[in-house]
């Protein structure tokens, strides 16, 4: 018995261990989707592993008479919380200035390609029928 019981216990802490972890469909890089066509952003944000976030915002300028041009990349990062044992799922974000945002995430698809995202600077969505949301595409598999 005395044999049995150290194995017991090793076995419930890895299974506490690997039920606690929270899923990683969020992870990889993400392109908002936008059918706006005045819109001249491109936005794809990359949630990395661990915590922290990379938005590169990609803006175009219309020249008239001619083509649109790409302006250099704008990189912003930051550190983000997705909470999965909550329904919705919660999203905080958080700008390496400082800036906060509180959000609800829902994944989209057979295979989670699409996430609508509704974030806002003061109180956390309650729903996904406001004006704060927008859809997100993976743009890479992981």
């Amino acid at each position: 018995m005395r044999k049995v019981l150290p194995v017991i216990a090793v076995l419930a802490v890895a299974l506490a261990i690997g039920c606690s972890r929270q899923p990683l469909t969020h992870l990889g890089a993400w392109e908002r989707t936008d059918d706006d066509p005045t819109n001249l952003t491109k936005d794809t944000i990359h949630f990395l592993e661990g915590d922290k976030f990379q938005v590169v915002n990609l803006a175009r300028v219309r020249i008239p008479g001619g083509p649109s041009k790409d302006l250099s990349p704008i990189v912003s990062e930051g550190r983000y919380k997705f909470d999965y044992s909550k329904k919705p799922i919660q999203l905080d974000w958080t700008w390496d200035s400082g800036e906060t945002k509180k959000g609800i995430v829902r994944f989209i698809g057979a295979e989670s390609q699409q996430m609508q995202v509704c974030l806002s600077s003061k109180e956390r969505p309650s729903s996904f029928s406001d004006n704060t949301c927008y859809f997100l595409t993976k743009r890479d598999k992981r």
